[in-house]
């Protein structure tokens, strides 16, 4: 049963994340944020996974104001909030083949990287017993500096595929641009053409009423 609680106890509740929603009566919230909170810490020590570590203060923070901000809430506000789980857990759960088609790919993606990097960091722990400390570090330092010169061979190939396009792009504009002007020379001669052919025909249309006079009259001198 929910009850709104102020105090004290609650402020040392609220440092332990998901203590104050328990303290309050969320269970569902409170067991959820206990999880995720130690959940990440048990990851990080067992798979030597560290990465995970950030997910922490996150987690702190959302707790301890969750619960402050449900203590500074009214009555009729506090009571209406719904106890429930704070990763959508239980419509997942209903859902299981539905989640696992949308997400399949997502959690596979997430699975490998969690085994490169913990691989990654017993292979460390490994090479760190077997090189010794010198030769250790210095290829840690070069292995570090492998993402720098990934980025750098791919901002220099983006930045001549850009330059390649841009080029592609000048030479197909100007082959148009030259295309069109070829059909604008080409109209005036079209209409030269065509306005030739319409004098001639004008002329002789012009001849033909002169020349059918002098028929008439070859015509009367024969009869």
């Amino acid at each position: 049963m929910t009850k709104q609680k102020k105090g004290f106890l609650l402020f040392i509740a609220s440092l332990i994340p998901g203590a104050g929603e328990l303290y309050m009566g969320f269970r569902k919230m409170g067991l959820s944020l206990m999880i995720l909170f130690w959940g990440c810490i048990a990851i990080a020590s067992f798979f030597s996974f560290n990465a995970i570590i950030f997910l922490l203060p996150i987690i702190w923070f959302y707790s301890f104001f969750n619960t402050h901000n449900l203590k500074s809430l009214s009555e009729e506000e506090f009571h209406n909030i719904e106890d429930k789980l704070i990763l959508p857990v239980d419509g997942l759960i209903q859902n299981k083949e539905l989640f696992l088609k949308r997400y399949r790919n997502a959690i596979a993606i997430l699975l490998i990287f969690i085994g490169v990097v913990s691989l990654c960091n017993v292979g460390s722990n490994w090479l760190y017993q077997i090189l010794g400390v010198d030769e250790y570090y210095l290829l840690v330092d070069m292995a570090r500096q492998i993402p720098a010169v990934i980025l750098s061979v791919f901002l220099i190939v983006f930045g001549i595929h850009l330059i390649r396009g841009k080029y592609e792009a000048l030479e197909s504009e100007e082959t148009s641009t030259s295309s069109k002007e070829t059909l604008h020379s080409n109209a005036p001669q079209k209409a030269d053409v065509t306005s030739t052919k319409n004098n001639s025909k004008s002329e002789a249309a012009a001849k033909e009423p002169a020349a059918s006079p002098q028929k008439e009259a070859d015509q009367d001198e024969n009869a």
